[in-house]
């Protein structure tokens, strides 16, 4: 059964991780590519890095991907340390976040990817380092 395309799933390390993440068109096959992806992320610029995050999947499915796996804070950069108590900040984190979600849903090359990022997002009263689960799927 297929996802529909962009899907941005976001987890808390401390959440529950969905235990099957394959739904290829064969449910007994579980072997898939997983492209670990190395990326230089600037702390503080989003738009660079999420153009970065963009490219490195777009990459890693034009090399028959199936997962690509991207850093700790790679859309913020790393480490944000006074930036996540600014006003905004983590809004706009969550912002770039989804627009990646959507731009890899529209592209015909990075569909089938799940991409897997990471970014600051706000739970409860702390910030979090959580990672981003990106599915887009045909």
């Amino acid at each position: 059964m297929p996802f529909r395309a962009s899907r941005l799933l976001l987890f808390h390390p401390m959440s529950q991780v969905p235990q099957r993440l394959y739904t290829g068109s064969n449910p007994h096959k579980l072997d898939m590519r997983i492209a670990l992806c190395t990326i230089n992320p600037t702390v503080g610029d989003l738009t660079l890095n999420a153009d970065l995050i963009r490219g490195a999947a777009r990459n890693a499915a034009s090399q028959g991907a199936d997962v690509a796996l991207l850093p700790e804070l790679a859309l913020c950069g790393y480490p944000p340390k006074d930036l996540l108590a600014q006003q905004g900040f983590i809004d706009a984190c969550l912002e770039h976040a989804q627009t990646i979600a959507r731009d890899l849903a529209k592209d015909d090359a990075t569909k089938s990817l799940t991409l897997i990022f990471g970014t600051p997002l706000r739970r409860s009263r702390d910030h979090a380092n959580t990672n981003s689960l990106l599915v887009c799927s045909k």
